[in-house]
């Protein structure tokens, strides 16, 4: 018995080393079904490297914005709460785009992390080449979403920023797993350069209207969303708090 116990403990700590991947951070769902409740319209466009993406377009004849819907790690645009968050401001007068990112629902190629942000910005593209391009554009960036949201923001065609239950930094989320599991502070977690964000850091050069949602009852900790507040330019800027 003590050789055995011997032995799985020295696998434990051999194994004691985790390096995070792509399918660590994301969990798509392949199937998703148009919904006709929302009488959108369902389209596609091209990335930088040639993969097709899928997203739903909601229009509105009269108008006054459009706004580009980043969703989370999870599901599909036509899953909750992603599809419900549609559903919400379709009742608003705006044009709606919500885009699947690669691997998700029906966008081809394989789940990407690195490429969340250029996913984003051919969402963005799209927009800016479609014939509503004259209305204002927001980036509405939900959760892990908030990432490429807040990348692509910088874009002189963004008009405002958006982020809700957003994620800081790829250190920060590290940490909090390391916090919420005792037994992963027995565990060197590591992760490839690819899977590196600074969202705080990036917000620093968004100079623009931006409003950061945060819900005091969200899976992920308030203190996150707090940071990239107080990290984006004080020009002009909002902090909603969910109680």
């Amino acid at each position: 018995k003590q050789i055995i116990l011997f032995a799985i403990s020295f696998m434990l700590f051999q194994s004691c080393t985790y390096v995070v991947t792509d399918k660590d951070l994301l969990f798509p769902q392949k199937n998703n079904t148009k919904s006709d409740t929302l009488n959108c319209e369902n389209i596609s466009f091209i990335t930088s490297d040639s993969i097709l993406l899928n997203a739903r377009l909601v229009q509105k004849k009269s108008a006054i914005a459009n706004i580009l819907i980043l969703h989370g790690n999870r599901g599909n645009i036509d899953t909750s709460p992603w599809a419900d968050i549609v559903s919400t401001l379709s009742e608003l007068n705006v044009n709606i785009l919500a885009v699947d990112y690669r691997g998700f629902g029906k966008s081809l190629g394989d789940i990407s992390f690195s490429m969340l942000p250029d996913d984003a910005q051919a969402a963005l593209n799209y927009l800016k080449q479609s014939e509503i391009n004259k209305l204002h554009i927001i980036v509405y960036g939900l959760s892990v979403g908030s990432f490429p949201a807040i990348h692509i923001a910088k874009d002189s065609c963004v008009a405002g920023l958006i982020t809700e239950g957003a994620i800081s930094s790829t250190a920060d989320m590290v940490a909090i797993t390391k916090s919420r599991n005792w037994y992963m502070k027995f565990v060197d977690i590591n992760y490839d350069k690819t899977l590196e964000f600074n969202s705080v850091y990036l917000i620093k050069s968004v100079n623009k209207p931006v409003l950061v949602i945060l819900g005091e009852k969200d899976n992920l900790p308030i203190w996150m969303s707090e940071n990239i507040y107080q990290a984006a330019p004080d020009s002009s800027k909002f902090l909603y708090r969910i109680t």
